[in-house]
C-alpha cells in the first residue's frame, strides 16, 4: 500500500476535471444563450460574442486540460505496463485539451488540429485502458468502458458531429471521474513484479 498516498491526490485530478468541466460547459451554454445542441459544436462557445462565456469555455478547456495530463502522467507511476501506456496517452491528451482553448476556432486550422488530436489520443488511451481491464479482471471498468462504446456508436446513427461531440466529451468526463474515484477509494491493490500498484 505504498503507493496509495500518491494515487489518491493524482485520482483526485480525474474527478475535478471530470465533474466540473461539463458544469462549467453549461453555464457556459446556458449564459450565451444562442447555442444549440446538434447545430454547434462546443468549440463556438470559445469565440462566443459574450467574451464572459468565451473566457469561460476557454479556461475550462485548460484547467480540465491540465487535470486529464496531472491524472494521465500520474498513471503511469502505479500501473502495469498496458495501464502506463493508456496513461501516456491520457496525459498527451490533456496537453492538446488545454491546447483546444488556447488555439479557438478563431484560428481554424490550428484548433482543428489540436481538437482532432485530443479526440484521437483520448479514444485510444480509453481503449487501451479498456484492454488492461479486461486483462486484469476489473470487470465493472470493463463494463463501463462498453457501454460508453456502444452509447457513442449510437449517438453517430442520431445526431451530427456537433452532437456525438458532447456526447463524447460527457461520456469522457464520466470514464475520468469513475477512474479517478476507483483509483481514490478502491481498497484491491496489488503489487506488480515492477513495483507497481494496480487497481483491480
Amino acid at each position: 500500500m505504498a503507493y496509495k498516498a500518491g494515487v489518491t491526490p493524482l485520482s483526485f485530478a480525474a474527478i475535478l476535471g471530470g465533474t466540473l468541466t461539463p458544469l462549467l460547459f453549461a453555464v457556459a451554454i446556458l449564459a450565451d444563450g444562442n447555442w444549440t445542441f446538434d447545430v454547434n459544436s462546443l468549440s463556438d462557445l470559445g469565440i462566443s460574442k459574450n467574451e464572459t462565456v468565451a473566457l469561460l469555455f476557454n479556461s475550462t478547456c485548460i484547467v480540465s486540460g491540465l487535470c486529464t495530463s496531472i491524472f494521465g502522467f500520474g498513471k503511469v507511476m502505479m500501473s502495469n505496463k498496458l495501464d502506463a501506456a493508456s496513461g501516456v496517452l491520457m496525459g498527451f491528451s490533456g496537453v492538446f485539451l488545454l491546447l483546444v482553448g488556447v488555439f479557438t476556432k478563431a484560428d481554424l486550422g490550428a484548433h482543428l488540429t489540436v481538437a482532432v488530436t485530443y479526440f484521437l489520443l483520448n479514444a485510444l488511451a480509453i481503449m487501451v485502458s479498456m484492454v488492461s481491464d479486461y486483462r486484469k479482471n476489473r470487470f465493472f471498468m470493463f463494463s463501463f468502458n462498453i457501454i460508453l462504446i456502444l452509447i457513442v456508436i449510437a449517438a453517430t446513427f442520431g445526431y451530427t458531429y456537433k452532437g456525438e461531440e458532447v456526447v463524447y466529451v460527457l461520456l469522457t468526463c464520466a470514464w475520468c471521474m469513475v477512474q479517478g474515484l476507483s483509483l481514490a477509494f478502491s481498497k484491491h491493490y496489488n503489487t506488480e513484479s515492477d513495483n507497481r500498484m494496480v487497481i483491480r
